[in-house]
């Protein structure tokens, strides 16, 4: 995936320890499939955001999880910029902005993660924002 070309070693390393963690842990592995499911199908979408939320709001883990998850996503970001003939480049910069949000996270909790309100970001996972050098165009 492309957002590995992005992310520094150190986040790389949590995200896979903690892939560790959820694969064995049937409980998180159920959560993490559904949400990955919910969130990549457009008419679930929004049930997707709520269930990821209420994760963020009952487990300590749950920044961490929406990382994971919309990095995962990054897989249905590929597939669309490529069947748009979108380079490789520009992919790069308009998925950017998770590691500028996980940075964030980072700075204010010491741990690699997202805020639960990805609303603005997943248009750049879901192909509906690119950014194009400092700018960045809605669709």
């Amino acid at each position: 995936m492309i957002i590995y070309d992005i992310y520094p070693g150190e986040l790389l390393e949590e995200l896979h320890k903690f892939e560790d963690t959820i694969n064995s842990n049937l409980e998180m592995q159920e959560q993490f499939s559904d949400l990955v499911a919910m969130l990549a199908d457009e008419k679930t979408e929004n049930q997707g955001k709520r269930l990821l939320k209420q994760i963020c709001d009952l487990y300590p883990y749950g920044g961490k999880m929406t990382l994971l998850v919309l990095t995962h996503l990054t897989k249905v970001t590929e597939e669309i910029y490529k069947k748009h003939g979108i380079g490789n480049n520009i992919l790069k910069d308009s998925l950017s902005d998770l590691l500028i949000y996980a940075e964030d996270y980072f700075t204010q909790t010491g741990e690699w993660g997202l805020w639960p309100d990805i609303y603005w970001i997943f248009k750049n996972i879901k192909g509906r924002m690119i950014r194009l050098g400092r700018l960045q165009y809605n669709r």
